[in-house]
């Protein structure tokens, strides 16, 4: 011993100019393992060697290669023995340089050599227990709402266990030659994949995940989804040293196939199988097997149900590797591509939790942020569900609130808390429960948004970056796309000057393309990307359809989301289901902080808000104004073009899809309408509308809450009066016409300054007379003086403040048909005044009589008439004065008709109107029978003379 700690301080003192060094690249390499990985790490501390190797002994090197290259000379005796002893004390130095490198790279070695030791041994030492019992799990996931009520528990479905012999050698070969195709020939680690794939992940590639069936069961139960060096050792130590040595290769595959969520409540290949395709495993054909052999490392990307594309595509991907390992034929696979995933699918056995399609966001968010599968991995999640919420949503869904037009029109309903971004509820559609029915139309589909885009493409940029206001002037009138093509509103007219604000509200298509065409491209990018949408970008640049909504679309939830910043004061917040989640197996707890970010200023927010609060208190945007609720919305509608209307029988006013989005103080909803394919006996048409608005205001009137709470106006927004159509805008004064004056907001500080000037004060015209002869009136009057420059005069009549007509002379005859007190008033403007008019010069005349008016029966007030006799009514009779006005009087007689045909007395009553005057009069009728008796009853008294009555 004490011989060994002689030696190792002669080491020390020998050699104390490296072992700083070495002691450093030690501690370098270590900490780098855990960092960055052992290659790179090694790779690292070879470079600082040649580093210090270069900076020490560099200059001995050098001047070794010079002299190597010297030429000889002739030597004395004396100079040969010197020249000797100098070249045995160069050859001793670079013996001794040489020792120093090669001690340094031996070193360097064991260095390595004990760091995987201690890394291996960091591996072992920190595995989880291999405990069998967890190969099939029991433990659940608990999920709250937003009260911290339990809503769901997942993972406590009973599995369906199959054994490898029930297994159709199908599925076997599908699954080994997608995910290992060696299965059979290594002990649970396949060298030759796992090397590559890791020189390629070093190399900053992607070389695939490399892992085993047995590294993948390890990985599912006991160790994670983090793609860290730490954790692939660890698969391979379970993997190696505990599944493969306790288990056969058969059991292996057992564990592999019946462990895994493949969706849908299905655990295991044999529920799988009865879900998508309503049969046993062992029935599978090709493509079925190939299917669910791909849905393995991702159930819900690869979901036929939810998205057939991807699922399609991987399908493809699977068929491609089993003929590539020679498990199937090429006519074998293009056999099975021929199958398409619709055919496959059957309704099943899916089971459905309560509130499913929020369920679904859920599990989809917890996977994205934690990368665990909560069907897998026991956890306690906490969400913003609210129960009221989402049972009324789920009601509109069930039909309990609104009627829908037949079975297969569908919905997607989503709506979020304005100030937090939390997810409120979620209706994913109609009729769930089938394993067709899980697609969420909530958040899921890509729908063309249609109108709904004006504010988020346009009039919200145009605000934001130019400074608009609602009073900006738009002019709707024949126009087209930069490409030429026609641009059409949806009623096919044109509406002239109109102002922002009427172009948003009555949804005009061409001031809207004209907003969009007068803003930077990249801004409008900016504005849309910034409120959670994905536009079409081409070379840095969208095209102008994305101004009317017709891009490759959008979602309920989107929507929503982004409506959700116009109201809350330009704050676009990331919509989140999941606040909190605490594992089971540690307590270990993930808090999740919502992402909040300024998409729009506060008035650029506030204006938008305003437009479409006013468009639904205008009636313009349907939904119709719900009782203690302030609230804004838009409406949007996508159509079919007409070749896909050929192509699928469609009528020529087909519509596509149909939106509303919108707000009030606390809530956004976006909800779409329509059918999730095209058929020709069923899908929308322009009359629907109206079926869109009554599913809204049933929408709303459940989630917006009657609490009289009022959008609020931000201090940075200015009111004031403009003239309305002036470009640029210039404030109204004084003469301006009532008709053309706008009272609108701009952001403070970019309201206009400048006065109207073109607008004056027009003088009346003077000595107003009105003369009348027999039924007609004559008005006459002086016109103003006014200079040249102000055009030609035009003179309106006004009958108690309503037009009767127009002139360009100073006379004007009107026609009467009564004589009573009327008011004239006349109103000049000039051609060249923009349409003013002055005040109003008014005169009166009264043509009313003081006459004396009388009603009276003509003939006697009893009559008497024989049975079976048509009874002729002798009426009445109106005077003024002594002149009969019977013709200008209003008379009503009830009954209008007396029946002869048995006896009986009757009432005749005259309701009688002339002027301001009205008067009931009545007669009596009796039907008599002359043939039984001879008594004249013709002649009651007091009836001589007809009744009169004096006003």
């Amino acid at each position: 011993m004490k011989e060994i700690i002689k030696k190792i301080k002669q080491f020390i003192k020998k050699y104390n100019d490296i072992l700083p060094i070495i002691f450093l690249s030690i501690l370098i390499f270590i900490i780098g393992i855990f960092v960055i990985g052992f290659i790179k790490s090694f790779i690292l501390i070879l470079f600082i060697a040649i580093i210090y190797v270069i900076y020490e002994y560099g200059d001995d090197i050098m001047k070794r290669i010079k002299l190597g290259n010297g030429k000889k000379v002739k030597v004395t005796t004396s100079e040969n023995k010197t020249t000797t002893k100098k070249v045995k004390d160069k050859n001793k130095r670079k013996r001794r340089l040489w020792n120093n490198i090669m001690i340094f790279i031996l070193l360097l070695i064991g260095l390595g050599l004990i760091a995987v030791g201690i890394f291996l041994g960091y591996i072992v030492s920190n595995a989880p227990k291999f405990d069998v019992d967890k190969l099939y799990s029991k433990e659940k996931s608990v999920v709250y709402d937003s009260n911290g009520n339990i809503w769901a528990e997942l993972g406590t479905e009973k599995r369906e266990k199959v054994t490898y012999d029930e297994l159709p050698q199908v599925l076997i070969d599908a699954i080994l030659a997608t995910e290992d195709s060696n299965f059979f020939k290594h002990n649970g680690i396949d060298f030759g994949r796992f090397t590559v794939a890791t020189i390629k992940q070093l190399m900053g590639k992607d070389g695939g995940g490399a892992s085993t069936l047995s590294m993948q069961v390890v990985k599912n139960q006991f160790t994670s989804k983090d793609q860290t060096l730490t954790r692939k050792f660890t698969d391979i130590y379970l993997a190696v040293f505990k599944l493969e040595k306790q288990y056969t290769k058969e059991e292996i595959i057992e564990f592999y196939v019946n462990i895994p969520y493949l969706g849908n409540g299905a655990y295991g290949v044999q529920q799988a199988s009865r879900v998508y395709f309503n049969k046993d495993v062992q029935d599978l054909t090709l493509p079925e097997a190939a299917m669910i052999a791909g849905m393995f490392q991702a159930p819900g990307s690869y979901d036929p149900t939810i998205n057939p594309d991807n699922t399609k595509e991987r399908r493809s991907t699977v068929l491609y590797l089993m003929k590539r390992h020679g498990y199937i034929t090429e006519e074998e696979r293009k056999a099975a591509e021929a199958i398409s995933i619709e055919e496959m699918i059957s309704q099943g056995t899916a089971s459905s939790s309560k509130y499913q399609s929020y369920l679904d966001v859920v599990i989809k968010e917890v996977e994205d942020k934690t990368g665990n599968n909560p069907y897998n991995v026991s956890m306690q999640i906490y969400t913003t569900l609210k129960p009221e919420k989402q049972d009324y949503v789920e009601k509109i869904l069930a039909g309990d609130v609104y009627k829908f037009k037949d079975d297969l029109v569908q919905t997607g309903i989503a709506v979020t808390d304005i100030h937090t971004g939390a997810i409120v509820a979620i209706g994913g559609g109609r009729n769930k429960g089938a394993a067709k029915t899980f697609y969420n139309n909530a958040t899921m589909i890509k729908r063309q948004i249609g109108s709904t885009a004006k504010p988020l493409f346009d009039y919200g940029p145009g605000i934001e970056y130019n400074n608009w206001s609602p009073a900006m002037k738009f002019v709707d009138e024949p126009y087209s796309y930069s490409d030429g093509k026609p641009i059409r509103n949806s009623d096919g007219s044109f509406l002239g000057t109109l102002t922002m604000r009427e172009s948003l509200i009555r949804s005009r298509n061409i001031p809207a393309v004209k907003a969009f065409q007068q803003v930077s491209k990249k801004k409008i990018i900016e504005f849309v990307q910034g409120l959670g949408l994905e536009p079409e970008i081409s070379n840095g640049t969208i095209h102008e359809a994305h101004a009317l909504g017709a891009f490759n679309g959008s979602n309920p939830l989107q929507m929503a989301a982004a409506y959700a910043a116009f109201g809350n004061g330009g704050y676009y917040i990331e919509p989140y289901s999941v606040t909190k989640i605490v594992y089971d197996a540690d307590g270990g707890e993930v808090t999740f902080t919502p992402n909040k970010k300024r998409a729009m200023s506060e008035s650029t927010a506030f204006m938008i808000t305003d437009m479409l609060n006013y468009g639904i208190n205008s009636g313009y945007i349907g939904g119709g104004r719900i009782s203690g609720v302030q609230y804004a919305a838009k409406t949007g509608t996508s159509n079919f073009d007409d070749a896909t209307k050929e192509a699928n029988k469609l009528r020529s006013n087909a519509i596509n899809d149909l939106w509303e989005v919108g707000f009030d103080q606390e809530y956004a909803i976006g909800m779409w309408f329509g059918y999730e394919h095209i058929d020709p006996n069923y899908h929308f048409t322009e009359s629907n509308w109206s079926d869109r608005t009554k599913l809204w205001n049933s929408i709303a009137s459940g989630i917006f809450e009657k609490t009289g709470k009022k959008f609020e106006a931000p201090d940075s927004v200015i009111k004031v009066k403009v003239v309305k159509g002036s470009d640029p805008l210039v404030l109204a004064n004084e003469y301006t016409p009532e008709n053309m004056v706008i009272e609108e907001y701009f952001k403070k500080g970019m309201e206009p300054t400048d006065t109207d000037t073109s607008y004056i004060q027009i003088p009346e015209v003077s000595n107003l007379i009105a003369t009348s002869t027999n039924d007609t009136i004559k008005l006459k009057w002086t016109a103003p003086v006014m200079p040249d420059t102000s055009g030609l005069p035009t003179y309106t009549i006004y009958q108690d403040d309503k037009i009767i007509g127009n002139t360009d002379t100073t006379s004007y005859t009107i026609n009467i048909t009564e004589q009573k007190k009327y008011t004239f008033t006349i109103k000049v403007s000039y051609s060249n005044l923009n349409g003013i008019e002055s005040s109003g010069a008014s005169t009166i005349i009264d043509l009313s009589h003081t006459d004396e008016v009388t009603f009276s029966l003509n003939g006697k007030q009893t009559i008497s008439v024989n049975l079976n006799e048509k009874f002729v009514d002798p009426g009445i009779t109106v005077l003024e004065g002594d002149k009969d006005v019977t013709s200008k009087a209003t008379v009503t007689v009830t009954p209008d008709e007396i029946d002869t045909s048995s006896i009986g007395t009757y009432t005749l009553t005259y309701k009688i109107s002339y002027n301001d005057q009205t008067k009931k009069l009545t007669r009596t009728v009796k039907v008599i029978d002359n043939s039984n008796s001879n008594e004249n009853t013709d002649e009651p008294t007091n009836t001589d003379t007809p009744l009169t009555n004096n006003n």
